[in-house]
């Protein structure tokens, strides 16, 4: 009879243990099942919007593109009226910059969106779409636009849209670009985990 009783009060027990256990995984779920990268971007033609896309769900981001809602293109020296001017970055522990290059310099739209938000030391990588790739030494100016947005640069990566000799280049296909980016995921990833 002792022996009965002690089972049964064995097996209450384990159920008891696994419904505290089966609680406190939940509970550690629900606060950790948010994504921890957000990608931010600008996209003028779309290759940018169509790497973002396609980088998104492998990465579990969030994302949200900054767009040039000037009525007027702006002058030289003059910021675009951008939409969304400031995002809750707070949720974040690292974030995607994806924009296009033009020239060696970050474009209008990335430059006024981090002069107006700070990064507060996330972990940031930087993507751009270019037509040509550029040396490390012209990517300076986007690398420091977001170290003086309180960013800390983990990684920069560059995806070209054209293909051929300089003299006869032509545009790669949006899958093809897209293709080309999903290439440097394990980078990504890796450079996120820093």
């Amino acid at each position: 009879m002792k022996t009965h009783s002690l089972s049964i009060w064995s097996k209450i027990a384990g159920c008891v243990l696994g419904i505290l256990l089966m609680n406190v995984v939940s509970l550690y779920a629900q606060n950790n099942t948010g994504p921890a990268t957000l990608i931010l971007f600008y996209s003028k033609t779309g290759n940018t919007r169509a790497v973002c896309q396609a980088l998104q769900k492998p990465l579990n981001a969030d994302i949200v593109e900054i767009k040039d809602v000037s009525k007027t293109p702006p002058k030289k020296g003059e910021k675009p009226d951008i939409q969304p001017k400031s995002i809750d970055m707070s949720a974040y522990s690292s974030i995607i910059i994806g924009a296009p290059t033009w020239g060696p310099g970050p474009v209008p739209v990335i430059r006024t969106f981090l002069q107006n938000n700070k990064l507060n030391r996330k972990k940031v990588v930087i993507l751009t779409t270019t037509n040509v790739p550029m040396p490390d030494q012209f990517t300076a100016g986007n690398k420091n636009l977001v170290k003086n947005a309180g960013g800390n640069v983990l990684a920069y990566y560059q995806v070209a849209v054209q293909e051929g000799p300089k003299s006869a280049r032509i545009n790669k296909t949006k899958e093809q670009v897209v293709a080309d980016a999903l290439k440097l995921l394990p980078e990504i990833k890796k450079a996120l985990l820093k």
